[in-house]
């Protein structure tokens, strides 16, 4: 089309494809695991039980490694991967102080839309696994 006016549509569309290329490329650069530690947080979006703190993520990431026969990272190094995403502006880490009792925390949740982030993980959620919460994100699909 040759329109002679750029619409709040053009914009929205060059935005969108603006950021889907940068995910795409960010996400390509990253480790196995930092791509697991995406996945599994990304599990928690489709959901919509974001956001969520580093222990429960591992969770999510020590039954995705698990499927899949890969060597998990301590605690420590896949929260380093969450600190990359992070810094990335894939993901959103907020702390939060809980109490006395409960102490500060870093409260995760995505920071892209979830289709867009299921598409950039294609490769990673063939490998592993399609996991129930992201199936209607999922083209072509199929259970392992």
């Amino acid at each position: 089309m040759n329109n002679r006016q750029v619409t709040k549509t053009h914009v929205e569309q060059a935005k969108r494809k603006l950021e889907s290329d940068q995910i795409t490329t960010g996400v390509s650069k990253l480790t196995e695991h930092a791509r697991l530690t995406l996945y599994a947080l990304t599990t928690f979006a489709a959901d919509g039980e974001t956001p969520v703190t580093s222990p429960t993520v591992r969770e999510r990431y020590l039954a995705l490694c698990s499927s899949s026969g890969i060597d998990p990272l301590s605690h420590r190094q896949m929260q380093s991967h969450l600190s990359e995403l992070k810094m990335m502006g894939v993901i959103t880490g907020r702390e939060r102080n809980l109490g006395r009792r409960g102490g500060k925390k870093v409260l995760y949740g995505l920071n892209y839309d979830l289709g867009l982030i299921t598409e950039t993980l294609a490769e990673t959620i063939d490998e592993v696994g399609v996991h129930r919460s992201i199936q209607s994100f999922v083209k072509n699909h199929s259970e392992r």
